[in-house]
């Protein structure tokens, strides 16, 4: 789902990713067609700058890296968007999209950033959880948290 809906935004195309085909349900087809019209049918209007599967390195500590889906202004608005093929949006969802966000500021401190987007997209449905910037930026230092909980554990 990813890579058929992000190499459509990406003005580079992407790597195909390596799947192996004993993996895929017997409806997979069928299961993208669905999630790609789920997508349209969203109706966002993605506009550059743009950063499609851009990796983000966190590189003072707590030390992580991650892949962020979407940086791109969405609707007009600067937006971070993760895609997500989950039955509902779970807690975790909004502290990664923090820790992204965290990345991406210390690695382009200029960047314009106005809020977030999870967007969830599973069989034929599609919804959009947005969140505030200053609601991001709260997710960033609860993932910030939690990162150095898990360093100092381990």
């Amino acid at each position: 789902m990813h890579y058929r809906i992000l190499d459509g935004i990406s003005e580079i195309p992407l790597p195909v990713p390596e799947i192996n085909a004993d993996e895929w349900p017997e409806d997979l087809v069928a299961e993208m067609e669905q999630r790609e019209d789920a997508w349209r049918q969203l109706g966002l209007k993605i506009s550059g700058p743009k950063r499609i599967e851009y990796t983000i390195y966190h590189t003072i500590a707590p030390l992580y890296a991650g892949t962020l889906d979407m940086r791109a202004k969405i609707d007009r608005v600067h937006t971070l968007a993760d895609l997500k093929s989950s039955a509902r949006f779970y807690d975790s969802h909004y502290y990664q999209l923090g820790g992204y966000y965290r990345g991406l500021m210390l690695m382009h401190p200029a960047e314009r950033i106005e809020r977030g987007m999870i967007i969830r997209i599973r069989g034929g449905d599609a919804e959009i959880s947005e969140i505030e910037l200053s609601e991001l930026i709260e997710y960033g230092n609860k993932f910030i948290e939690l990162a150095n909980t898990f360093h100092h554990g381990h």
